[in-house]
């Protein structure tokens, strides 16, 4: 199988940099929300001669959405993330761990600031216009002149984005950028200075 892809620079202004972000650090609190709650679950499932419910993630998820808005008001904010930044992280765990119990891969560890920020937009979700995307809870976006024609369902996979500092809207300037496409972790893709749109196709 082949995997292909092309990438698109992004030129956003300030406030979209602030945005991507903001989203990044969303992500970012979730996953160790997520991965916390989880070594918390199976502690207690052992503890209890596993007499209590198995941990599992869509139970995990469902909690977590309960939870969201007492524990996490600042995302109460429309602005500050969207729902792709709060549902991927499960799918990202989820995958991390079956890695680990698989051999493959080291057991989940927390993401901390310096880690790669990124987040996911679902390639339904993206729109494309000549020169420039329209992306979820930021509107049109200056791409780096590479034009795109139709939709994201031509490229199936999910969109990363990477920015400074996690979470707060204030942080550091735009600095990179990390892909993932379905059923594969293929790894951060870094561009200093901007945020790189990657979308990939694959080919038997």
């Amino acid at each position: 199988m082949t995997v292909l892809a092309h990438q698109i620079c992004l030129s956003p202004t300030l406030a979209q940099a602030q945005s991507f972000c903001s989203f990044a650090g969303c992500h970012r609190v979730v996953y160790n929300f997520a991965l916390d709650s989880m070594r918390s679950w199976w502690t207690e499932y052992e503890r209890s001669g596993r007499t209590i419910d198995k941990p599992n993630f869509p139970e995990l998820k469902r909690t977590f959405n309960q939870l969201r808005r007492e524990l996490f008001p600042w995302m109460n904010d429309p602005k500050a993330a969207h729902r792709d930044c709060w549902s991927q992280p499960f799918a990202d765990l989820k995958k991390a761990y079956q890695a680990w119990w698989k051999g493959s891969a080291k057991a989940p560890a927390f993401k901390s600031k310096r880690s790669a920020p990124s987040f996911y937009v679902a390639n339904d979700r993206l729109i494309f216009d000549g020169k420039k995307v329209r992306l979820p809870k930021v509107g049109w976006v200056r791409t780096g002149g590479l034009e795109h024609q139709g939709d994201a369902e031509d490229d199936p996979g999910t969109l990363g984005l990477g920015c400074g500092d996690g979470g707060d809207p204030s942080s550091a300037p735009l600095q990179g950028g990390a892909v993932r496409r379905r059923g594969e972790d293929l790894g951060p893709l870094v561009s200093v200075h901007q945020a790189v749109l990657s979308l990939w196709r694959s080919e038997e």
